[in-house]
């Protein structure tokens, strides 16, 4: 492919930080923008989110948070903040006739994936489109668990539908690769809390911003980053460039306090909105 792609993920109802990715994609030569999923909850701004997308997006999947407001069976485990974030969004999008739109035509799990000129994009993982996350586990595992974490990898790269498939879900980017394809790495700086290296897989998650070369014949699942709320430590909103061979990790500074002050806003919980907003300036 020769498309320059904006990749789009995990914009979780923060309109100031979608706000932001949109205005630096104006310098950035885009033929198309895709959204990989969980436009809504935890932010604020559910609805100006969804309206957003659906005037910018050449492209779009739904995620998990999606998939939670439309079917009970999807909010298993969300409870807390995440819970209370999810009652808010499901009433304010309730008003909304552009979600009344997509609610009476989307399906789950086709709704998390599809396959676009050639490439896979899912919200969670091949195998699970909807919850699967596409992730090592925690680092304390990596030396007592590093065969099975791998093992683990390699399989959910193996069920791959394409040379690359596309995902969100983790909110951290990061680029899965068998592990012989190790050499796209040479010169980039890894974050050594999550990067992960077995003897069949390498999951590699970048310092900030990176640029990954030599893509075209690597088999790789490939994970712009969250918006919304990135959780690798950075508050920067995260999103990517990528055109088949080339994927350029970029990160953009936006109003955080601006997103706080609305977060603080919603009828909801005290410590639950408190949670919700002050994670924002920890990236977590």
């Amino acid at each position: 492919m020769a498309n320059r792609w904006a990749l789009l993920s995990d914009i979780h109802g923060n309109i100031d930080a979608l706000e932001a990715v949109l205005r630096d994609l104006d310098d950035q030569r885009i033929d198309q923008l895709v959204v990989l999923g969980d436009i809504v909850n935890y932010g604020a701004a559910p609805r100006a989110c969804l309206e957003r997308v659906l005037t910018e997006a050449d492209v779009f999947i739904l995620g998990n948070h999606e998939h939670a407001i439309l079917d009970e069976s999807g909010r298993v485990g969300m409870g807390g903040a995440a819970g209370a974030g999810l009652s808010y969004t499901a009433e304010v999008l309730s008003e909304s006739p552009e979600w009344a739109a997509i609610a009476s035509t989307v399906s789950f799990p086709s709704a998390a994936w599809k396959i676009h000129d050639g490439v896979q994009l899912v919200h969670g993982s091949p195998r699970d489109p909807i919850a699967e996350y596409v992730w090592p586990g925690h680092s304390s595992y990596f030396l007592s668990f590093n065969d099975q974490l791998d093992e683990r990898l390699s399989q959910i790269l193996a069920a791959r539908q394409a040379m690359h498939c596309l995902c969100g879900h983790t909110h951290i980017p990061a680029a899965l690769v068998p592990y012989t394809a190790r050499g796209i790495f040479r010169g980039q700086r890894w974050d050594r809390q999550y990067t992960f290296v077995g003897p069949k897989t390498m999951f590699w998650v970048p310092c900030g911003e990176g640029v990954l070369e030599g893509l075209a014949d690597v088999p790789a699942i490939l994970n712009p980053g969250s918006v919304g709320q990135p959780r690798d430590g950075r508050p920067e909103a995260a999103y990517a460039i990528y055109d088949g061979d080339v994927m350029h990790y970029r990160r953009v500074a936006y109003d955080i306090e601006a997103a706080q002050r609305r977060i603080r806003a919603m009828p909801i919980d005290a410590d639950a909105s408190a949670y919700l907003a002050d994670r924002l300036a920890r990236g977590e």
